[in-house]
Protein backbone atom coordinates (compact mmCIF):
# COMPACT_ATOMS: atom_id res chain seq x y z
CA UNK A 1 0.00 0.00 0.00
CA UNK A 2 2.85 2.39 0.89
CA UNK A 3 4.45 1.66 -2.48
CA UNK A 4 1.17 2.40 -4.28
CA UNK A 5 0.72 5.68 -2.40
CA UNK A 6 4.31 6.70 -3.12
CA UNK A 7 3.91 5.95 -6.82
CA UNK A 8 0.67 7.93 -6.92
CA UNK A 9 2.33 10.93 -5.26
CA UNK A 10 5.20 10.80 -7.75
CA UNK A 11 2.73 10.71 -10.64
CA UNK A 12 0.82 13.67 -9.25
CA UNK A 13 4.01 15.66 -8.74
CA UNK A 14 5.11 14.96 -12.30
CA UNK A 15 1.70 16.01 -13.58
CA UNK A 16 1.75 19.21 -11.53
CA UNK A 17 5.24 20.02 -12.76
CA UNK A 18 4.14 19.44 -16.36
CA UNK A 19 1.24 21.86 -16.02
CA UNK A 20 3.36 24.46 -14.26
CA UNK A 21 6.00 24.35 -16.99
CA UNK A 22 3.58 24.42 -19.91
CA UNK A 23 4.59 26.92 -22.59
CA UNK A 24 2.57 30.12 -22.90
CA UNK A 25 1.74 30.38 -26.59
CA UNK A 26 -0.58 32.16 -29.03
CA UNK A 27 -2.38 30.28 -31.78
CA UNK A 28 -2.83 32.45 -34.90
CA UNK A 29 -5.66 30.81 -36.80
CA UNK A 30 -5.96 30.67 -40.58
CA UNK A 31 -8.83 33.21 -40.36
CA UNK A 32 -6.72 35.64 -38.31
CA UNK A 33 -8.19 34.88 -34.87
CA UNK A 34 -5.76 34.57 -31.97
CA UNK A 35 -6.02 32.37 -28.88
CA UNK A 36 -3.50 32.59 -26.04
CA UNK A 37 -2.90 30.19 -23.18
CA UNK A 38 -0.78 27.28 -21.98
CA UNK A 39 -0.08 24.73 -24.68
CA UNK A 40 -1.99 21.47 -24.33
CA UNK A 41 -1.78 18.35 -26.50
CA UNK A 42 -3.58 15.08 -26.03
CA UNK A 43 -3.77 12.82 -29.08
CA UNK A 44 -4.95 12.93 -32.66
CA UNK A 45 -4.97 15.95 -34.93
CA UNK A 46 -5.99 18.58 -32.36
CA UNK A 47 -3.87 20.82 -30.17
CA UNK A 48 -5.13 23.33 -27.64
CA UNK A 49 -4.54 25.97 -25.02
CA UNK A 50 -5.64 26.28 -21.42
CA UNK A 51 -6.75 29.81 -20.47
CA UNK A 52 -8.50 30.80 -17.24
CA UNK A 53 -8.89 27.13 -16.37
CA UNK A 54 -10.72 26.39 -19.63
CA UNK A 55 -9.30 23.95 -22.16
CA UNK A 56 -9.91 24.70 -25.85
CA UNK A 57 -8.85 22.34 -28.62
CA UNK A 58 -8.36 23.30 -32.28
CA UNK A 59 -7.74 21.23 -35.42
CA UNK A 60 -4.15 21.57 -36.62
CA UNK A 61 -5.36 22.45 -40.13
CA UNK A 62 -7.10 25.56 -38.70
CA UNK A 63 -3.89 26.92 -37.12
CA UNK A 64 -1.58 29.02 -39.28
CA UNK A 65 1.23 29.42 -36.75
CA UNK A 66 1.92 28.93 -33.05
CA UNK A 67 3.77 31.88 -31.52
CA UNK A 68 6.09 30.82 -28.70
CA UNK A 69 7.74 34.25 -28.52
CA UNK A 70 6.26 37.74 -28.69
CA UNK A 71 6.53 39.84 -31.85
CA UNK A 72 5.71 39.42 -35.52
CA UNK A 73 7.89 37.44 -37.96
CA UNK A 74 10.15 39.05 -40.53
CA UNK A 75 9.35 39.22 -44.22
CA UNK A 76 12.36 37.03 -45.02
CA UNK A 77 11.05 34.38 -42.65
CA UNK A 78 7.56 34.43 -44.16
CA UNK A 79 8.93 34.15 -47.70
CA UNK A 80 10.55 30.83 -46.74
CA UNK A 81 7.18 29.24 -45.95
CA UNK A 82 5.62 26.74 -48.36
CA UNK A 83 3.50 28.35 -51.07
CA UNK A 84 1.56 25.14 -51.71
CA UNK A 85 -1.11 23.70 -49.48
CA UNK A 86 0.29 20.22 -50.14
CA UNK A 87 4.08 20.40 -49.73
CA UNK A 88 6.35 17.32 -49.41
CA UNK A 89 6.02 15.41 -46.14
CA UNK A 90 9.17 16.84 -44.53
CA UNK A 91 8.47 20.39 -45.68
CA UNK A 92 4.95 20.54 -44.27
CA UNK A 93 5.85 22.53 -41.14
CA UNK A 94 8.44 25.21 -40.40
CA UNK A 95 10.11 25.55 -37.01
CA UNK A 96 11.84 28.87 -36.27
CA UNK A 97 14.25 28.97 -33.34
CA UNK A 98 14.89 32.06 -31.22
CA UNK A 99 18.47 32.14 -32.49
CA UNK A 100 17.16 32.58 -36.04
CA UNK A 101 17.65 29.00 -37.23
CA UNK A 102 14.85 27.79 -39.54
CA UNK A 103 14.00 24.08 -39.86
CA UNK A 104 11.73 22.48 -42.46
CA UNK A 105 10.04 19.27 -41.43
CA UNK A 106 6.99 17.85 -39.67
CA UNK A 107 5.78 17.81 -36.08
CA UNK A 108 6.02 14.32 -34.61
CA UNK A 109 4.73 15.08 -31.11
CA UNK A 110 3.96 17.91 -28.69
CA UNK A 111 4.42 18.11 -24.96
CA UNK A 112 3.46 21.05 -22.77
CA UNK A 113 6.95 22.55 -23.02
CA UNK A 114 8.62 20.73 -25.93
CA UNK A 115 8.02 19.88 -29.58
CA UNK A 116 9.47 16.84 -31.31
CA UNK A 117 10.25 17.59 -34.94
CA UNK A 118 11.21 15.37 -37.88
CA UNK A 119 13.56 16.68 -40.57
CA UNK A 120 15.65 15.05 -43.30
CA UNK A 121 18.45 14.95 -40.72
CA UNK A 122 16.36 12.92 -38.28
CA UNK A 123 14.18 13.46 -35.22
CA UNK A 124 14.94 15.93 -32.43
CA UNK A 125 13.12 17.47 -29.48
CA UNK A 126 13.24 21.21 -28.84
CA UNK A 127 12.33 23.05 -25.67
CA UNK A 128 9.72 25.80 -25.86
CA UNK A 129 12.20 28.34 -24.48
CA UNK A 130 14.29 27.87 -27.64
CA UNK A 131 11.37 28.08 -30.12
CA UNK A 132 10.09 31.35 -31.59
CA UNK A 133 7.40 30.16 -34.01
CA UNK A 134 5.98 26.95 -35.41
CA UNK A 135 4.22 27.32 -38.76
CA UNK A 136 1.64 24.61 -39.42
CA UNK A 137 0.09 25.99 -42.62
CA UNK A 138 2.31 28.08 -44.90
CA UNK A 139 -0.12 29.78 -47.34
CA UNK A 140 -2.60 30.87 -44.62
CA UNK A 141 0.29 32.20 -42.53
CA UNK A 142 1.41 34.34 -45.47
CA UNK A 143 -2.14 35.66 -45.76
CA UNK A 144 -2.46 36.42 -42.06
CA UNK A 145 0.78 38.43 -42.17
CA UNK A 146 0.07 39.87 -45.62
CA UNK A 147 1.05 43.39 -44.53
CA UNK A 148 4.56 42.10 -43.79
CA UNK A 149 4.87 39.97 -46.93
CA UNK A 150 3.59 42.85 -49.09
CA UNK A 151 4.49 46.05 -47.25
CA UNK A 152 2.87 49.31 -48.41
CA UNK A 153 4.82 51.22 -51.03
CA UNK A 154 5.66 54.86 -50.49
CA UNK A 155 3.40 57.32 -52.27
CA UNK A 156 4.25 61.02 -52.20
CA UNK A 157 1.23 61.97 -54.26
CA UNK A 158 -1.88 60.72 -52.44
CA UNK A 159 -5.01 60.84 -54.59
CA UNK A 160 -7.63 63.48 -54.14
CA UNK A 161 -10.89 62.30 -52.64
CA UNK A 162 -13.66 61.67 -55.13
CA UNK A 163 -17.37 61.23 -54.92
CA UNK A 164 -17.14 57.75 -56.45
CA UNK A 165 -17.62 54.43 -54.75
CA UNK A 166 -15.22 53.81 -51.89
CA UNK A 167 -13.78 57.32 -51.48
CA UNK A 168 -11.66 58.26 -48.49
CA UNK A 169 -11.57 61.47 -46.53
CA UNK A 170 -10.79 64.78 -48.21
CA UNK A 171 -7.76 66.88 -47.38
CA UNK A 172 -5.30 63.99 -47.02
CA UNK A 173 -1.87 64.98 -45.80
CA UNK A 174 1.03 62.58 -46.12
CA UNK A 175 1.13 58.96 -47.15
CA UNK A 176 -1.44 56.32 -46.19
CA UNK A 177 -0.50 54.30 -43.15
CA UNK A 178 -1.14 51.10 -45.08
CA UNK A 179 -2.19 49.78 -48.47
CA UNK A 180 -3.93 46.43 -48.25
CA UNK A 181 -5.32 44.03 -50.82
CA UNK A 182 -8.45 42.43 -49.34
CA UNK A 183 -9.02 39.21 -51.26
CA UNK A 184 -12.62 38.01 -51.30
CA UNK A 185 -11.71 34.34 -51.01
CA UNK A 186 -10.45 34.56 -47.44
CA UNK A 187 -12.23 35.65 -44.29
CA UNK A 188 -9.79 38.25 -42.90
CA UNK A 189 -6.72 40.18 -44.01
CA UNK A 190 -4.29 41.66 -41.49
CA UNK A 191 -3.64 45.37 -42.12
CA UNK A 192 -0.61 45.39 -39.84
CA UNK A 193 -2.03 48.43 -38.01
CA UNK A 194 -2.76 48.64 -34.29
CA UNK A 195 -5.52 51.19 -33.64
CA UNK A 196 -6.73 52.88 -30.47
CA UNK A 197 -10.26 52.92 -29.10
CA UNK A 198 -12.03 56.04 -30.36
CA UNK A 199 -9.38 56.75 -33.01
CA UNK A 200 -10.81 57.97 -36.33
CA UNK A 201 -9.54 55.95 -39.30
CA UNK A 202 -10.24 56.80 -42.96
CA UNK A 203 -10.40 54.40 -45.89
CA UNK A 204 -9.97 54.84 -49.63
CA UNK A 205 -11.48 51.75 -51.26
CA UNK A 206 -11.33 50.68 -54.89
CA UNK A 207 -12.48 47.57 -56.72
CA UNK A 208 -15.26 45.00 -56.76
CA UNK A 209 -15.56 41.43 -55.56
CA UNK A 210 -17.42 38.38 -56.83
CA UNK A 211 -19.20 36.40 -54.10
CA UNK A 212 -20.10 33.51 -56.38
CA UNK A 213 -19.90 32.36 -59.96
CA UNK A 214 -23.42 33.30 -61.09
CA UNK A 215 -24.47 36.33 -63.11
CA UNK A 216 -24.73 39.53 -61.08
CA UNK A 217 -22.94 38.08 -58.06
CA UNK A 218 -20.59 41.05 -57.67
CA UNK A 219 -20.37 43.81 -55.10
CA UNK A 220 -18.63 47.08 -54.35
CA UNK A 221 -17.55 48.18 -50.86
CA UNK A 222 -21.19 48.65 -49.73
CA UNK A 223 -22.15 45.15 -50.82
CA UNK A 224 -24.75 43.94 -53.29
CA UNK A 225 -27.99 45.44 -51.99
CA UNK A 226 -30.08 43.43 -54.43
CA UNK A 227 -29.35 40.37 -52.30
CA UNK A 228 -31.11 39.99 -48.91
CA UNK A 229 -29.01 40.20 -45.71
CA UNK A 230 -28.12 36.93 -44.05
CA UNK A 231 -27.91 36.19 -40.33
CA UNK A 232 -24.86 33.99 -40.98
CA UNK A 233 -22.80 36.88 -42.36
CA UNK A 234 -20.14 38.46 -40.15
CA UNK A 235 -22.21 41.68 -40.23
CA UNK A 236 -25.79 40.40 -40.61
CA UNK A 237 -27.39 43.76 -41.41
CA UNK A 238 -24.92 44.56 -44.22
CA UNK A 239 -25.29 43.39 -47.82
CA UNK A 240 -23.20 40.50 -49.07
CA UNK A 241 -19.73 41.32 -50.37
CA UNK A 242 -19.30 44.62 -48.52
CA UNK A 243 -16.05 45.70 -46.92
CA UNK A 244 -15.99 45.01 -43.18
CA UNK A 245 -13.50 45.35 -40.32
CA UNK A 246 -12.63 43.74 -37.03
CA UNK A 247 -10.34 44.74 -34.15
CA UNK A 248 -8.34 41.71 -32.97
CA UNK A 249 -10.99 39.08 -32.10
CA UNK A 250 -13.76 41.63 -31.58
CA UNK A 251 -17.18 41.96 -33.17
CA UNK A 252 -17.02 42.67 -36.94
CA UNK A 253 -18.38 46.01 -38.16
CA UNK A 254 -19.34 47.50 -41.54
CA UNK A 255 -16.97 49.84 -43.37
CA UNK A 256 -18.30 50.03 -46.92
CA UNK A 257 -17.65 53.34 -48.65
CA UNK A 258 -17.94 55.43 -45.49
CA UNK A 259 -15.51 58.37 -45.38
CA UNK A 260 -14.13 57.59 -41.94
CA UNK A 261 -14.93 55.57 -38.85
CA UNK A 262 -14.27 55.82 -35.13
CA UNK A 263 -12.67 52.60 -33.95
CA UNK A 264 -14.89 50.76 -31.43
CA UNK A 265 -11.95 49.42 -29.43
CA UNK A 266 -8.18 49.13 -29.51
CA UNK A 267 -6.14 46.37 -31.12
CA UNK A 268 -4.98 45.02 -34.46
CA UNK A 269 -7.13 45.98 -37.44
CA UNK A 270 -8.31 43.30 -39.88
CA UNK A 271 -10.37 43.79 -43.04
CA UNK A 272 -12.65 41.33 -44.78
CA UNK A 273 -15.60 40.75 -47.08
CA UNK A 274 -19.08 40.24 -45.65
CA UNK A 275 -19.92 36.63 -46.48
CA UNK A 276 -20.15 33.21 -44.86
CA UNK A 277 -18.69 31.13 -47.69
CA UNK A 278 -15.42 32.15 -49.33
CA UNK A 279 -14.28 29.25 -51.50
CA UNK A 280 -16.11 30.45 -54.63
CA UNK A 281 -15.30 34.15 -54.15
CA UNK A 282 -12.83 36.03 -56.34
CA UNK A 283 -11.28 39.47 -56.92
CA UNK A 284 -10.85 41.91 -54.06
CA UNK A 285 -10.69 45.46 -52.75
CA UNK A 286 -7.62 47.71 -52.79
CA UNK A 287 -7.74 49.72 -49.57
CA UNK A 288 -5.66 52.70 -48.47
CA UNK A 289 -5.84 53.47 -44.77
CA UNK A 290 -5.25 56.94 -43.31
CA UNK A 291 -4.95 58.15 -39.73
CA UNK A 292 -5.63 61.68 -38.56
Amino acid sequence: MRQILAATLVTLCIGAGSVASAAEVTFVMTNGDRHTGQLFYDTGTNVGVVANGQKRMYPVHDIAVILYAAGDPSRDELLQLPTSGNPPELERHTLVMRNGRILKGKVYHWESDTVTFDTTAGRATYHANDVARLYLNGPPARNVFNSIVNPPAANNNPPAATSGRGHGRGGWTGDPQARVRVEANRAWTDTGLVVNAGERISFNVDGTVAFGTGAGMTAGPDGNKEMPPNARFAVPNMAVGGLIGRISNGRPFAIGSVRSLEMPTGGRLFLGVNDDHFEDNSDGFNVEIYRR
